[in-house]
């Protein structure tokens, strides 16, 4: 049974530029807690300089940032989520967002989540 929905809705087109996130409790029907950060692209910028100050993070530190924040808000880390018996889920348009979390870890170099 469900408990938790992860409303996710990432934006970007070739790479991941944001990365934001609401938590549900489905029981109370509550907001229970946001995460956003913005990503700093791999390679969709090759060749241009980029502004040090933008918040923008790489997408590894994204996903580090964000298992954190999973483990204060519900109780579970992304490894978690991704077993047949979580109690949490995302919640997407469609399975988009979930196959770009794929394709940008590739670009990224890092491993996939067993949440997505």
């Amino acid at each position: 049974r469900l408990r938790y929905l992860l409303v996710l809705d990432l934006e970007g087109k070739d790479e991941i530029t944001e990365f934001p996130v609401i938590a549900i409790d489905a029981l109370s029907l509550r907001e229970i807690g946001r995460f956003q950060r913005y990503v700093r692209p791999e390679r969709l910028f090759d060749g241009c300089a980029l502004n040090e100050e933008s918040p923008a993070v790489p997408f590894g530190t994204v996903l580090e940032e964000f298992d954190g924040w999973l483990r204060s808000v519900v109780g579970k880390s992304l490894h978690e989520l991704g077993q047949r018996e979580s109690d949490a889920a995302f919640v997407t348009c469609g399975d988009w967002d979930c196959k770009h979390v794929h394709t940008q870890c590739g670009i990224s170099g890092i491993s996939v989540p067993r949440a997505f």
